[in-house]
């Protein structure tokens, strides 16, 4: 069975150092962005995590992503565009 995975999913997998739950499974093309706007957080605004730190979880990040397939938005919600 494949998985989709947010970007809340897939930073706790980092973090916990898990990578191999996202082998073969997928994420949204939206999710590579909200993994950054997660470090700006973490970083800029609540302070959990150095400069330092945040460089190595961004180098994480694209390093972990290669294990994922990206899915992009089939268009289904065009109902929302107003």
């Amino acid at each position: 069975m494949k998985y989709l995975f947010d970007s809340s999913s897939i930073f706790r997998v980092i973090k916990e150092g898990k990578i191999e739950f996202l082998n073969g499974n997928y994420t949204l093309e939206l999710a590579i962005y909200e993994l950054g706007n997660i470090l700006w957080k973490d970083y800029s605004l609540l302070a959990k995590v150095s400069g330092q730190e945040s460089k190595m979880l961004a180098k994480a990040i694209k390093h972990t992503l290669k294990f994922t397939s990206n899915q992009k938005d089939s268009g289904h919600n065009k109902s929302f565009n107003a």
